[in-house]
C-alpha cells in the first residue's frame, strides 16, 4: 500500500513536473512570439518612417527643381527681355545717327545754297553796274 501511495505520489509529482514544464514552454513560446510580433511591428513603422521621409525628401527635391525651372525661365525671360531692349536701343541710335547725317548733310546743303545765293548776288551786282 505505501509503495502504491509512493508510486501515486511520484507519478502525480512527475504530472506537476510536465505540467509546469509544458506551461514554461507556452510562456517562452509566447515570449518569442511576442518579441517576433514587436519586431515585425517596430520594422512596419521603421519602413512607414523612411516611407514618409522619402515622400518629403522628393517632394522637397521636386519644390527645388520647380523652383529652379521657374528661376531658369525667369532668367531666360529676362535675358530676352535686355537683349530685345539691346536691339531696340542700338536701332534707335542708328536712327540717330541716320537723322544727324541728314541734318548735317541739309545744314550743308542749305550752307552750299546760301553761299550759291550769295555768290550769284554778288556777280548781278557786279553786272548790273
Amino acid at each position: 500500500k505505501k509503495a502504491a501511495e509512493e508510486e501515486g505520489a511520484r507519478k502525480a509529482a512527475e504530472a506537476r513536473m510536465a505540467a509546469a514544464m509544458k506551461w514554461q514552454k507556452f510562456e517562452e513560446e509566447a515570449a518569442k512570439k511576442a518579441a517576433e510580433e514587436e519586431a515585425a511591428w517596430k520594422a512596419a513603422e521603421e519602413q512607414a518612417a523612411q516611407k514618409q521621409q522619402f515622400h518629403e525628401t522628393v517632394t522637397a527635391e521636386l519644390q527645388a527643381f520647380k523652383n529652379a525651372a521657374m528661376w531658369q525661365s525667369f532668367e531666360e525671360k529676362a535675358a530676352a527681355r535686355k537683349a530685345k531692349e539691346e536691339e531696340e536701343a542700338s536701332m534707335a541710335a542708328a536712327m540717330k545717327r541716320r537723322l544727324l547725317g541728314r541734318q548735317q548733310r541739309w545744314q550743308q546743303f542749305e550752307e552750299e545754297a546760301a553761299k550759291k545765293a550769295a555768290e550769284e548776288e554778288s556777280t548781278e551786282g557786279k553786272g548790273g553796274r
